[in-house]
């Protein structure tokens, strides 16, 4: 059997759902959009007009290799409890690409490299907004010096947006834990939603504090990078709303998430109210050495609705992977592409990109 087609498992979600469109411009009769639900793919595929077809997939059981026979490339757009389903894709010599900004999660794809190899498959993590183009600017800002000191990650989110279930149980869910990032070369515990720390968006967003936030670029980048410190934050464009989330991460609120009814209530109120645009940005702000001298360099996106940003980024990701001869393994989106490989083709998203490397105070 001929394997030439591509499976977006959630694929008939907001993201996933915006992904098979886009894919579907590209690659006709190819995409696939599949899910635990037939019925809900079905009917996802029938209001494309036919541009994209349906399959049935559970990823939590035990998928047939027959249902993989004719795959040529995954893309992942749920959260999974490991890579199991990832090794049977390589094991069947099928490409994977997954947006998860799940670092434990990448962390187990990562380890599948020489399996990859072996049955020559490629797949790429990091991959979408943040992580993804958030790695792509920090690359960038690092190509203009001679060597990396560290790295600061600026993530602004309108409450206006549409935020899907996944996204907000991924906030939740991240929200009430610390974590461990390399800070100075050591590694640090470091608390979520605390120590905030002001900065200058572009586009006439103005001037915010941002808090300490578990996404994975900050784990990735010391590593690809260079860098002994890389610091990932992430404030909300409504600034009453981002100053009320760290007095409640200060007396400890987001510990109760644990408890199912205080997560019901809390979820009820993010989806009922909607504070600000649907606007969001991702600011990288960069500090190395250029001959012996302490430099800084920054780049910026901005866009509106954050699932049709991380869509797009996917979409290109994924013509890059099948376009080109990219060799097999397992990579980070910056392992192997640049910024100036997606900026053309992300509609709707203005770079503000600083070459001028102005020395550091």
């Amino acid at each position: 059997m001929k394997k030439d087609k591509i499976l977006v498992v959630g694929g008939y979600g907001d993201v996933g759902g915006r992904i098979c469109l886009g894919l579907s411009e590209h690659y006709p009769d190819q995409v696939i959009a599949a899910g635990r639900s037939l019925e809900k793919a079905r009917q996802f595929a029938a209001s494309t007009g036919g541009k994209v077809l349906a399959r049935q997939i559970d990823i939590a059981g035990v998928v047939p290799n027959e249902e993989l026979q004719d795959i040529l490339l995954v893309i992942m757009v749920v959260d999974m409890p490991d890579a199991k389903f990832v090794r049977q894709c390589f094991e069947q010599c099928v490409h994977y690409i997954d947006i998860t900004a799940t670092y434990k999660l990448i962390e187990q794809i990562k380890d599948l490299n020489e399996m990859a190899i072996r049955h020559g498959a490629t797949g790429i993590v990091s991959v979408g907004l943040d992580p993804g183009l958030s790695n792509l600017l920090a690359k960038h800002c690092v190509s203009y010096m001679e060597k990396v000191d560290h790295i600061d990650i600026h993530l602004l989110l309108g409450l206006g947006d549409n935020h899907g279930e996944a996204s907000i149980n991924w906030i939740l869910d991240t929200i009430q834990r610390d974590y461990a990032i390399l800070l100075n070369g050591r590694l640090t515990k470091v608390n979520s939603f605390r120590d905030g720390k002001q900065t200058q968006f572009p586009g006439g967003l103005g001037k915010h504090t941002t808090y300490s936030f578990n996404f994975s670029d900050q784990h990735v980048l010391p590593e690809t990078l260079g860098a002994s410190s890389v610091r990932t934050r992430i404030c909300f464009e409504n600034r009453r709303i981002t100053a009320l989330f760290a007095l409640l991460a200060r007396i400890g609120f987001f510990k109760l998430l644990k408890y199912k009814p205080v997560r019901s209530i809390y979820k009820h109120l993010l989806n009922a109210f909607k504070y600000g645009s649907d606007v969001y940005a991702v600011k990288v702000k960069a500090y190395g050495y250029e001959y012996d001298t302490m430099v800084q360099m920054e780049a910026s996106l901005i866009g509106h609705r954050e699932a049709n940003g991380t869509a797009m980024a996917t979409v290109k990701t994924a013509c890059l992977l099948l376009d080109n001869e990219i060799k097999s393994g397992v990579f980070h989106s910056e392992e192997l592409f640049d910024l100036g490989d997606y900026v053309d083709d992300l509609e709707g998203i203005d770079f503000y990109l600083d070459n001028r490397l102005p020395v550091a105070s």
